[in-house]
């Protein structure tokens, strides 16, 4: 005998609203790893940038004199 088995439409939304889940639960590790990439990153160059910030020579505080231009006619 031939039996047919028929699916209710809510079994199919389940497996279309499984199929939502593993998207979402992905997409969410993704960016969750895509940021602490950038944190890791942005971390790394603040060190860099504060390292060569202390190696480098102090600015001079002096400024520079103008030169008095001519005085107009």
């Amino acid at each position: 005998m031939n039996t047919k088995i028929v699916v209710p439409a809510l079994t199919r939304t389940g497996r279309q609203s499984d199929k939502a889940d593993v998207t979402d639960r992905e997409s969410r590790i993704v960016i969750e790893n895509e940021n602490a990439e950038r944190e890791a990153k942005t971390a790394r160059l603040r060190s860099a940038r504060l390292k060569a910030k202390a190696e480098a020579p102090p600015m001079s505080m002096t400024r520079k004199s103008k030169k008095k231009s001519a005085p107009k006619r």
